[in-house]
Order: C-alpha cells, then structure tokens, then sequence
C-alpha cells in the first residue's frame, strides 16, 4: 500500500473513531438518564430511552464493522492489538491513539452503567413480584407471568391481576 493509501485510510480511521466516539458519549449520557428515570419512576421516559439507546448502539455497531473491515483491508486483526499495531503503521502522531483509547473508556463505561441499570431494572422487578405476591396472598413470591408472557394460571381468578 502506497503512502497515501495509507494516509487516505488514516483519515477515514479518524472518522470512524471520532463518530463512534462521539455516539459513545451520547450513549454514556442516555444510560445517566435511564438511571435517573429509574430513580424517578419515570416509565414513559424509560421507554424513549430504551428507543434512543437501540438506535445509537446500531449506530455504533455500524461504525464497528466499518472500522473491522477497513482493519482486515490493511491486513490488521481488529482487536487491540492489530489496533495499536495499524496506529503505528499510518504513523499516529497520538491524535488516533488518544481517540481509540478514548472509545474504548466509553464502552467500558458504558458496560459498567448498563450493567448497574440492568441490576436496578431487576430488583425493580423482584420488588413488584413479591408486592404481587403479597397481594396474592402468597407465601413468597412467584412469577405473575411465565417465561412466553402469559398469565400464571395461579392468578387467572383474582380480581387484582385481571385490572
């Protein structure tokens, strides 16, 4: 590959990188607000937030497999390593290093939210069951619905779980 090549493919690297970066940031903010809509109770918000969050990940897994293949065009695995190893192939001045390294302390950070998120969405989840439990007279709590999302056929009767 010719020097410009390889400048060419630098520049659309740095593309990639500072989109899906980008993208990476709005996803870190838009699980802060999940967390704060949890807090708040706020199904109406959470449901917009799920939508927003589905659309930037497909953004972001676009931009994945654009810099995947753009890695395996240059005859680089795109792991880290390959990574690190193409930085240094274009010749990286740190600008493209900064911004890898970047991306990936936004997708780790962005795991560790979701991760928390997905606990507080859990134990959301166990409080109303044991709450329906309780409604229903039960000793400890039991599934309301069962793994299709039908109606156990424990509560088909109750007045309660049919409102």
């Amino acid at each position: 590959m010719t020097p410009d090549q390889y400048y060419d493919c630098r520049n659309e690297l740095a593309r990639i990188l500072l989109q899906c970066t980008e993208h990476g940031i709005r996803l870190a903010a838009a699980l802060e607000e999940e967390r704060a809509a949890y807090s708040d109770s706020d199904a109406t918000r959470l449901l917009e937030l799920i939508e927003h969050k589905q659309q930037l990940v497909r953004q972001m897994e676009d931009l994945e497999t654009k810099r995947r293949n753009l890695c395996h065009r240059l005859g680089f695995d795109a792991d880290e390593d390959g990574m690190h190893r193409l930085l240094e192939r274009t010749g990286d001045d740190g600008d493209l290093g900064e911004l890898w390294s970047r991306l990936l302390r936004c997708a780790r950070d962005a795991e560790k939210s979701n991760r928390t998120n997905g606990a507080i969405a859990r134990a959301r989840q166990e409080q109303t069951v044991a709450i329906l439990a309780a409604l229903h007279g039960s000793a400890e709590a039991q599934p309301t619905y069962s793994d299709r999302g039908q109606r156990s056929p424990r509560f088909q009767n109750n007045p309660l779980t049919r409102a």
